[in-house]
């Protein structure tokens, strides 16, 4: 019952859910802001720090992300606090270039600069002496010694950070260790997010003043986001999902029903001594 529905909005492909509207969440608007106000060939840097189980909740989101910043030609440093960040990271450029066609089929405007050791002490390193912290990529290149790396001196020196995380964990700690930096230099903290995670960070975007300067979170936001940039592919995917809300829900409702019924017409058993 939940499946057949999800499957044929998938097969069908077509959009028949009215999708989010980008004003009817907030932090989508100032996030786009964000992105295109990044001047052309600006360093970004990119933290992967989300689980790839997620990654049906925020790709919409990341991809579409991703893409932007390529189109603005932007130099992407790309992070990860956890283990699996950099190949994930890796595997996202390679996807989101190959989308693009065939002028950006080789993006090779950026560098992967893996693992953060050392948890909230490495973020904070990070803050400070990125290149002390992290001093070559991942292929061994020397990266801070070729524009426009070269000019980078502290985490302040990006024009932009982005975080994509699910954990609310990971995201107090980048705001916490990072963004007091980036707020004395005048750039912005950029979040992508679960929905799951949601609750927990929005706060911080909320917060008087914000601690972030855009927030993206779950497909709905991720929806809205591509609405915005005019990028909204027709796959069924937002369907898909709003058909399995609806579905859950009347399962929900329908079982709790039938188990009342089934309670009240069924004749109790005596209990003998």
């Amino acid at each position: 019952v939940l499946l057949l529905p999800i499957i044929w909005m998938i097969i069908s492909g077509r959009e028949k859910t009215s999708t989010p509207q980008t004003g009817d969440i907030s932090g989508v608007v100032e996030f786009t802001q964000q992105i295109q106000s990044l001047p052309t060939g600006a360093p970004v840097l990119i933290a992967f720090d989300y689980e790839l189980g997620f990654s049906g909740d925020m790709n919409i989101a990341i991809t579409n992300v991703i893409t932007e910043l390529m189109r603005k030609s932007a130099f992407l440093a790309l992070v990860a606090t956890n283990s699996s960040g950099p190949a994930l990271a890796e595997s996202m450029i390679e996807s989101a270039s190959s989308s693009l066609g065939d002028n950006f089929s080789q993006y090779t405007h950026y560098a992967n600069l893996g693992y953060i050791p050392g948890g909230t002490m490495g973020l904070l390193g990070l803050s400070t002496s990125p290149r002390n912290i992290l001093p070559y990529s991942l292929d061994g290149t020397n990266v801070w010694a070729t524009p426009p790396l070269n000019s980078v001196s502290s985490v302040g020196d990006f024009d932009a950070v982005i975080v994509m995380t699910n954990d609310p964990d990971t995201a107090r700690n980048w705001i916490e260790q990072v963004g007091p930096h980036l707020r004395a230099s005048g750039k912005a903290l950029l979040f992508v997010t679960s929905s799951q995670a949601e609750p927990l960070i929005r706060p911080y975007y909320a917060a008087k003043p914000p601690q972030l300067q855009g927030l993206v979170a779950g497909l709905a936001g991720g929806v809205a986001y591509a609405r915005t940039i005019g990028n909204l592919q027709e796959n069924g995917t937002w369907d898909a999902f709003s058909a399995g809300i609806t579905v859950s829900v009347l399962i929900l409702l329908v079982g709790s029903m039938a188990g009342v019924v089934l309670k009240l017409f069924t004749p109790g058993k005596n209990v003998e001594d």
